[in-house]
């Protein structure tokens, strides 16, 4: 990690749905610094869509600590590119549930 200032500094942060039995982001760490390009990769299911929503401020963490000033910058613009899929088919609603009983893994 260089000494560049954070733009987004969390600590032990957890997501947890349907009454905690899904831990959709489950005690993350996580620092990004000023101007430092990042990718969130791994299987469906495993929690990238939920941080990126913590990350944004569209959703609200359960718990741990989140700290960030240029996610949003002030013009009203957030800079997150989200991956369409690719080349697989869209999943049904059944499919996608099924696919988040697994956890990334470590």
């Amino acid at each position: 990690m260089s000494n560049a200032p954070l733009a987004v500094n969390a600590k032990g942060l957890t997501r947890h749905f349907d009454h905690g039995r899904v831990k959709a982001v489950d005690g993350l760490d996580l620092e990004i610094a000023a101007g430092e390009f990042v990718a969130i990769k791994g299987p469906s299911g495993c929690g990238k869509s939920t941080l990126l929503n913590l990350l944004t401020a569209i959703d609200r963490p359960d718990g741990g600590s989140l700290h960030g000033r240029t996610i949003n910058n002030g013009d009203g613009c957030i800079r997150i590119a989200l991956n369409d899929g690719g080349c697989r088919p869209p999943k049904s609603e059944h499919q996608h549930r099924r696919g988040r009983q697994g956890r990334c893994p470590r």
